[in-house]
């Protein structure tokens, strides 16, 4: 994953709970983001699975990045804060 920050906007429109405890999350992207999103993948045309895919690994690693924030003890925090 990289630090790429796209132009535009995404929105989140709707969020369905599961059955399973699962969550369907349905979002919306602006022109100006699909233009950049698509810029800079080298798409010729918008294209939803490769945004699904690209939205899948954003989650999956901010998810990461919280856990591992959440597991650092106040003093380790407290470093990072301040470098």
């Amino acid at each position: 994953m990289n630090n790429f920050k796209f132009p535009g906007k995404v929105k989140v429109v709707d969020v369905q709970d599961l059955p399973d405890g699962s969550a369907k999350v349905t979002f919306e992207a602006d022109d100006e983001f699909k233009k950049g999103f698509m810029q800079h993948y080298g798409l010729k045309r918008w294209s939803s699975k490769r945004f699904n895919s690209f939205l899948q690994e954003a989650i999956s690693s901010m998810a990461k990045l919280i856990e591992i924030e959440n597991s650092l003890d106040k003093e380790t925090k407290k470093f990072f804060k301040n470098s």
